[in-house]
């Protein structure tokens, strides 16, 4: 298991157009990228397949729209103290 403590490649405003989002997925080779508020704060995370999903559910596709109304705002977070038996339980 790799973890990565360096972040920031991995954060972007939560307020980000949804088309910066991709070109960040796309220039970084993330797989996800982490939404944070104006407080630092993680609220979502964002990946190709969260945008596919919503282009298919999607009557209109808005690529300025920000990223926070597409990103997946139900996930599962650990703290980053915790113990990597307990990662992937």
């Amino acid at each position: 298991m790799r973890i990565i403590h360096e972040t920031a490649s991995y954060t972007i405003p939560e307020t980000t157009p949804v088309v910066e989002a991709l070109a960040n997925l796309s220039q970084t080779k993330n797989k996800i990228v982490f939404l944070v508020n104006h407080y630092g704060t993680v609220t979502a995370c964002f990946s190709d397949g969260d945008f596919r999903r919503w282009v298919i559910r999607t009557q209109s596709v808005d690529l300025q729209l920000p990223v926070r109304n597409v990103a997946n705002s139900n996930f599962i977070s650990l703290p980053e103290d915790s113990p990597t038996t307990e990662i992937g339980a």
